[in-house]
């Protein structure tokens, strides 16, 4: 929004300053040149009034003012105390000159001289030239024209707008009715790039929880339904059986059963909670380097050599370190699990981007399968090993939390699996 706001209040200062300066130099250049040029009637007119000011006391007065009036129709001639026209003193000089004061308004044109060494003031009021008020109407031309450019040229600025508000509308429209696969491509000089990207966020988180749903909808019917199945039978052989021996037998194994119940309950509410947890992520600089050697050590005990190398001198990335740690240690375990003998870990920096592989020489990932590994519920095809696959579902929440990736394909060098977290560059503080 704050691009929005910077590019709107841009556009509205360049676009009014800029189509101002325009008109106003048209304007000065067509209008006020010519409204300069002093009114041809005032040269006659100061030429008579100063002889008539003069003769006023005398006979030949009154033939100067009938002449004066048939030039000038709608001329107004009168005598005036001083006190009765208001004005200021700069002016009161002037006329104590002898010059003679021209005033304008939008009434007309006022002439005023003074009568000899009298008070009294001879005052001519002429009506207005027909060029002011043809000036008037091109003044109001002028500024119409302005505000119909300035709309217009808004209206340029608001289509891009206008556009790729109806790219989201008719998107969130087809997210609602249930194309949850609906997403906007956000354009790199679109004014809500932020809203688009947040909105395809929104949908994305959405479409995971959807999907959650149905998938520990799925677990729950078909997880729970063996140990279930298998306590009921252990109940009803335990009832008809009189051998204290096998009876503790079976009461040994339905509480086996009942505690593999309860680790997948555990297990369920545990990952439902990652999203209320997310709330609570902070991200901060972290270091991987320290990180990563901390969780090696840790698991170098292991009967598997595993190995850790840093190439270059990666950046600190912006992360939460508690949730960090657990998706780092969760793909540790799995590579753990499933190699033969040896592990290696290898952090560098590629392109802006901080990389993290872990690789092992187990007996690798099918193609096919490499989506469904990161499914909650989904186990790769080793089912011999203990668990609910749940783990590294739980990474992948917690890498997209930190705006990352992560992938996973087959180790070159060890031919088992690799899995490669990348923190993007807007995610490294250099």
């Amino acid at each position: 929004m704050s691009r929005l706001t910077l590019s709107l209040v841009a556009f509205l200062l360049t676009a009014s300053i800029g189509l101002g300066l325009i008109f106003d130099y048209a304007y000065r250049a067509f209008i006020q040149t010519g409204s300069k040029q002093a009114d041809p009637r005032l040269e006659q007119i100061e030429a008579l009034l100063t002889p008539l000011a003069a003769l006023m006391t005398g006979a030949e007065a009154q033939q100067h003012i009938r002449q004066l009036e048939e030039e000038l129709s709608n001329a107004q001639l009168a005598i005036l105390s001083e006190k009765a026209l208001s004005l200021p003193q700069s002016l009161k000089e002037q006329l104590n000159r002898g010059d003679v004061l021209t005033l304008e308004d939008g009434q007309g044109i006022t002439l005023v001289k003074q009568l000899g060494l009298s008070s009294d003031l001879l005052v001519l009021t002429l009506p207005p030239d027909d060029s002011t008020a043809h000036n008037a109407g091109v003044r109001i031309s002028f500024t119409a024209i302005f505000y119909m450019l300035l709309v217009a040229t808004l209206l340029l600025w608001l289509w891009p707008l206008i556009r790729r508000l109806m790219v989201l509308r008719r998107t969130t429209r087809l997210f609602g009715q249930g194309q949850l696969e609906a997403r906007i491509d956000v354009s790199k000089i679109s004014y809500i790039s932020d809203i688009e990207r947040d909105f395809n966020q929104m949908a994305q988180r959405i479409e995971n929880l959807i999907g959650d749903v149905k998938m520990l909808s799925s677990a729950v019917s078909h997880d729970l339904r063996t140990p279930l199945a298998k306590i009921r039978l252990g109940l009803d052989v335990l009832s008809e059986e009189q051998d204290l021996t096998k009876r503790k037998e079976y009461e040994s194994r339905i509480d086996r059963h009942l505690d593999d119940m309860l680790e997948l309950v555990e297990t369920m509410l545990g990952y439902a909670r990652l999203e209320q947890a997310r709330l609570e992520v902070e991200l901060t600089p972290q270091s991987l380097t320290p990180m990563l050697s901390e969780l090696t050590e840790r698991w170098g005990g292991e009967s598997k050599p595993l190995a850790f190398d840093v190439v270059g001198a990666p950046s600190s990335i912006l992360a939460d370190a508690k949730y960090l740690k657990m998706a780092l240690n969760n793909v540790l375990q799995n590579a753990i699990t499933h190699a033969h003998r040896e592990i290696r870990v290898v952090l560098q920096e590629s392109h802006g981007d901080v990389l993290v592989q872990i690789s092992d020489d187990g007996d690798g990932i099918d193609s096919a399968s490499t989506e469904d590994l990161f499914k909650p519920f989904v186990r790769g095809k080793h089912t011999q090993y203990k668990g609910f696959g749940m783990g590294l579902a739980i990474v992948q929440r917690i890498v997209e939390w930190h705006g990352a990736s992560i992938e996973v394909d087959n180790c070159p060098r060890l031919g088992g699996a690799r899995f490669t977290i990348r923190f993007m560059a807007r995610s490294v503080v250099n």
